[in-house]
């Protein structure tokens, strides 16, 4: 008899499920298609010399391409072209490793414009979430 369970994603079930995808799609098509995630970190020093965190950008190679997973910079420090910075080494990191374009998701409240700026286009906008709260996707040729 099979029992259905609700509960939390513990790190082991995830690890099962990417196992599990990882293996159909090698079954599929020959290739896993995506790789490990990579963060490039943005640090400031402090007066005692200690590394304060700024921000990150973490990026992903997926099915041969970029995908820009989180961004992420301190209140404190933005407005000062970090993000962009942090990007751009990881949009290089994408053209190192051939792919042909980057995208990105991102809800309306956390800045589409921004990746605008970058060259990112707007591929697809799916509406109507809480708080009038859009979903965005993006793209752009490497």
């Amino acid at each position: 008899m099979i029992e259905i369970k609700e509960g939390p994603l513990t790190l082991e079930m995830k690890a099962k499920i990417e196992e599990g995808f990882a293996r159909h799609a090698l079954d599929m098509t020959g290739m896993e298609g995506k790789g490990d995630l990579i963060a490039f970190m943005a640090y400031d020093v402090s007066k005692d010399g200690n590394p304060l965190f700024v921000g990150v950008v973490c990026a992903q190679l997926f099915w041969g391409q970029l995908h820009i997973k989180y961004v992420l910079v301190e209140p404190s420090y933005r407005k000062r072209g970090i993000a962009s910075e942090l990007m751009e080494k990881a949009l290089s990191y994408g053209r190192i490793h051939k792919c042909t374009f980057a995208f990105v998701e991102t809800m309306s409240f956390q800045g589409p414009e921004f990746y605008k700026k970058l060259g990112f286009t707007l591929e697809f906008s799916r509406h109507a979430f809480s708080k009038d709260a859009s979903f965005h996707y993006l793209k752009r040729d490497l």
